[in-house]
């Protein structure tokens, strides 16, 4: 088993430490009902003037680690499937080993987008069917997995929680029953039933939207749906560029390979010459290795940055899409309100009131939880991409210099040979 270092581990709260589940969750506790419900009460941010920054008492602390390490196929190619090991160093130094497939990793996300939808849940790799078994595949859905983990457990609420507890410490066949049990139920239905399901869906998102109240989310959504659109675009284009630089060192090499032939063919009549040529092969097969070099850090650094980020924009456009769902929940018990106010019971009335009041509060509380969690997404955004980029212009400068010295290197040689 591969030793867990500082360096590559994952942070993850004291609490978890412990082999045994915690008994309960840190609660998304909702602000006591407010009595006035109209949409001009609800400030700029929906949360009435509340902080939005975390205090240091919910930092996540750093005295436990945990790495995804040791992809490993399991069975064959049909049935097969690949097993990951989750290694927690606990506080007192002494490792938790975690078999984990992929289907676990998934059935962690899923729990945490339920239990706690005002909060983003981390992005996982998508699935695949084609090459699941490549080491290269195998080791990119490790590395993954292993970002997807820090980001849960870098998290000072769902790193408490007792899902991710579950995860970390419950033996396989236990989390096995648990992945089950929340699988959802096959039913039998006709054809029929689903195109009236289909149909419902379609009405209620053309005719339900909802009327959004504050400029910031509104700015917000408009952000994101352009972000998720360009950073695709870049991933592409980038993938483009990898594929071109690959090409190139294929072009290098047949070009070394050429040039050797031509200075052998000149040894027969000026050795000199012929050197000249063979120096020019040694050079394009130097430009060759050192550009699969360029291509392969690229397409594991810059592309897969790119890549990340797009599905943790996706993520972020999760909570906006929930927060629309609790904020038409209060439009429409305002209109249920309006519309009992003219001809309901006093009984009617006071109860649509109660359910305004109710819907409202947990709109400001979700939209400031949803504005903090966007706000801490933006900042972690600029640092990952910022050292992603300045990983590809370093890497980008070496390429260039160590080119320059090269072609330096046959130009010295031709001036001696004159």
């Amino acid at each position: 088993m591969e030793e867990v270092t500082a360096d590559e581990a994952i942070d993850i709260q004291p609490s978890l430490a412990s082999t045994t589940p915690s008994t309960s969750d840190p609660e998304e506790s909702a602000p006591p009902p407010s009595t006035s419900a109209s949409a001009d009460a609800v400030g700029e941010d929906g949360e009435d003037g509340e902080s939005d920054t975390l205090t240091q008492q919910q930092q996540p602390k750093k005295d436990v680690y945990a790495k995804v390490t040791d992809p490993t196929v399991v069975g064959d190619n049909l049935r097969g499937f690949v097993t990951y090991a989750v290694v927690t160093k606990k506080a007192d130094g002494t490792d938790l080993i975690s078999v984990r497939r992929y289907s676990a990793f998934d059935w962690l996300r899923k729990q945490l987008r339920q239990q706690y939808p005002s909060l983003l849940a981390p992005p996982l790799p998508e699935k695949t069917v084609l090459d699941r078994f490549a080491p290269e595949f195998m080791e990119y859905r490790r590395k993954e997995l292993q970002r997807f983990l820090k980001r849960v457990l870098g998290h000072p609420v769902l790193s408490e929680t007792k899902v991710v507890t579950m995860f970390l410490t419950a033996p396989e066949d236990q989390l096995s029953i648990l992945q089950k049990e929340a699988a959802p139920k096959k039913e039998k239905r006709s054809l029929m039933s689903y195109f009236s399901s289909a149909a419902d869906k379609l009405t209620s998102l053309a005719g339900n939207a909802p009327v959004e109240v504050t400029k910031w989310f509104d700015s917000e959504k408009g952000y994101m749906n352009d972000l998720s659109q360009h950073l695709f675009a870049a991933e592409t284009r980038v993938s483009t560029s990898n594929l071109k630089m690959r090409e190139l060192v294929t072009a290098l090499s047949e070009f070394s390979h050429a040039a050797n032939l031509l200075g052998t063919a000149e040894n027969h009549h000026d050795d000199a010459f012929g050197g000249l040529w063979r120096k020019l092969s040694e050079i394009l097969s130097e430009m060759s290795i050192i550009s699969f070099e360029v291509a392969k850090n690229s397409e594991l650094g810059f592309e897969d940055a790119l890549k990340d980020y797009r599905r943790l924009t996706e993520a972020a456009q999760e909570l906006l899409e929930y927060r629309d769902v609790v904020l038409l929940d209060w439009q429409n018990a305002q209109l249920d309100t309006k519309e009992k106010s003219k001809k309901g019971t006093s009984q009617q009335i006071e109860e649509c009131r109660k359910k305004e009041a109710q819907t409202k509060a947990e709109y400001k509380r979700v939209s400031k939880k949803v504005k903090m969690e966007l706000k801490a997404f933006q900042d972690t955004k600029k640092e990952e991409l910022t050292g992603a980029l300045r990983l590809l212009t370093k890497a980008n400068m070496d390429y260039h210099l160590q080119m320059a010295s090269l072609w330096k290197g046959l130009l010295k040689k031709m001036e001696m040979d004159e």
